[in-house]
């Protein structure tokens, strides 16, 4: 299991597309008085059309192509306990695609300790959603999901992962 310091420093992970910002709700508090796990995932879907916007997928997608993704894999990492009244952030980073999938991770920011409270990394998959089988990303999302990820590639730091796209 990665260190905090194979983690990047909050400073590099800001320079990726902010999709969220808020404050932590007293709802989302759990028996042990940080947030419950269901929580990080309602904040991950939240981001998600903010995330798929970066690539071209929004509601017409689903709505005239009859296409959509679903998750296969996600794996929530706890770095840094979340509390009521915690404002944080999220930032999202696309790192490989093939011809069906697409793999990415959230990065879950602390803003009032500055300090990465969580990743979410995620494998989805394109369905057609008449079939309701997996199909191709089209040719256009595809280009535009290569041109975000060579754009994150750039950066001087490399997402700490625990998953690849299958073979």
């Amino acid at each position: 299991m990665p260190g905090r310091r194979d983690y990047p420093d909050v400073t590099a992970i800001r320079e990726l597309p902010l999709l969220a910002s808020q404050v932590i709700p007293d709802k989302w508090e759990d028996q042990n008085g940080h947030i419950n796990v269901s929580f990080y995932m309602a904040l991950y879907n939240e981001t998600g059309w903010p995330m798929l916007d970066l690539i071209g997928i929004d509601a017409r997608y689903f709505a005239e192509r009859k296409m959509g993704l679903v998750d296969l894999d996600n794996h929530i990492r706890y770095l840094s306990e979340l509390h009521v009244g915690n404002r944080v952030s999220a930032y999202g980073r696309f790192l490989a695609f093939d011809k069906k999938r697409i793999q990415g991770m959230l990065f879950v920011l602390n803003d009032d300790k500055n300090v990465l409270a969580s990743t979410i990394e995620f494998l989805s998959i394109n369905i057609d959603l008449r079939e309701r089988r997996s199909t191709s990303i089209p040719a256009d999302i595809a280009a535009r999901l290569a041109a975000v990820i060579s754009e994150h590639q750039r950066l001087p730091w490399a997402a700490v992962t625990c998953m690849s796209l299958p073979d």
